[in-house]
């Protein structure tokens, strides 16, 4: 039971450095991780059909069209977003999205095309740059993760070199 205890408590120290190691370079290497250049985006225009707040974002769909969206909450100001797509009201609303990427709802399986972003109205609701932002922001739990898992690696480490974990 001892050498189990060993192996079990080395393997959680070598994860948790690699996985510290990750999460912290992949932050300082790109803090926008995931979010694409906007000349990879194309503008897509349409009239709000429906819209479907959840947990992580607001998803909607514009009439005459097949593809869904999705504003990630990610990238903040779901109130906001919401708010503007229930009162669009016929306003014809933009946003700048990937056609060549979608993200699928493993639940229900359905696609969903990822929002960078959005106007109604010609008005400026969030732009590509304040997204870029918001979401550079939430990459910086990197930042934090990183180091705490790195810490608690060795010192899973050096407690179970010690036999203090058998």
């Amino acid at each position: 039971m001892k050498k189990f205890l060993l192996i079990r408590n080395v393997l959680l120290s070598v994860f948790s450095i690699l996985g510290g190691a990750y999460f912290l370079v992949s932050y300082l290497i790109d803090p926008l991780n995931g979010f694409p250049d906007k000349n990879q985006l194309t503008e897509v225009t349409g009239h709000v059909e429906w819209i479907e707040p959840h947990k992580y974002g607001v998803r909607f769909k514009f009439e005459s069209q097949n593809a869904k969206y999705n504003y990630p909450s990610k990238t903040n100001a779901m109130g906001l977003v919401q708010n503007s797509l229930e009162n669009a009201n016929g306003l014809v609303v933009a946003i700048l999205t990937r056609l060549d990427e979608t993200n699928t709802n493993h639940i229900t399986g359905k696609k969903y095309h990822t929002v960078y972003a959005l106007s109604v109205g010609g008005k400026n609701i969030r732009t590509y740059e304040e997204m870029a932002d918001a979401w550079a922001s939430d990459n910086k739990v990197g930042l934090f993760l990183g180091p705490f898992l790195i810490f608690a690696g060795f010192y899973i480490a050096i407690k179970a070199k010690r036999g203090e974990y058998t």
